[in-house]
């Protein structure tokens, strides 16, 4: 298959199948005419690869691997124990992430309730409407907030927030 088939059976592109090629990751496949004719194991290789670098494998531990795995003469537990060091480093680093996410979902969840507060001292100082849940508004806030921050980055502006806010106010006081 040529480099484009290549590409679409592997997930990889064109232009990371070439660097490969040039770094000495991938070997350069025999030519069919001036073409690279590419096969399965090729293909395979390039998944392999692909896998890897979405994991976080260094350059150097793909080509490590890789050549572990060209080595018929080999042990087997090389190959695992430089798997396992990794599985465990990626063990360790999603742990590390889920924790932070949960930080980061407790300081949202903790700014919605501070907006509930705000929303029903509000109500009880008759500056909104009593009929408004304080709860499910503060959730709607930081809905719109969190996008509207998105797009006055993109456009480099602060029109977006005080739309933003303007309308929620304007919501709120019905």
């Amino acid at each position: 298959m040529n480099i484009g088939a290549a590409s679409d059976a592997s997930g990889v592109s064109q232009r990371m199948i070439r660097h490969y090629e040039k770094i000495g990751l991938v070997p350069a496949p025999p030519r069919r005419g001036s073409y690279r004719d590419y096969g399965d194991a090729d293909v395979h290789r390039l998944r392999f690869i692909a896998n890897a670098r979405d994991l976080g494998f260094p350059i150097e531990e793909i080509r490590t691997l890789l050549g572990l795995w060209s080595d018929r003469s080999r042990s087997s537990s090389e190959v695992k124990m430089l798997a396992q060091a990794r599985a465990d480093e990626l063990g360790r680093k999603a742990a590390a992430l889920e924790a932070f996410r949960q930080q980061l979902s407790d300081v949202f969840a903790d700014w919605q309730h501070r907006t509930a507060q705000c929303l029903r001292a509000a109500q009880a100082a008759g500056e909104i409407g009593a009929h408004h849940d304080a709860d499910r508004l503060a959730a709607f806030f930081w809905i719109g907030w969190e996008g509207a921050v998105l797009r006055a980055k993109l456009e480099r502006s602060g029109a977006p927030l005080r739309t933003f806010a303007e309308g929620f106010f304007a919501m709120i006081r019905t």
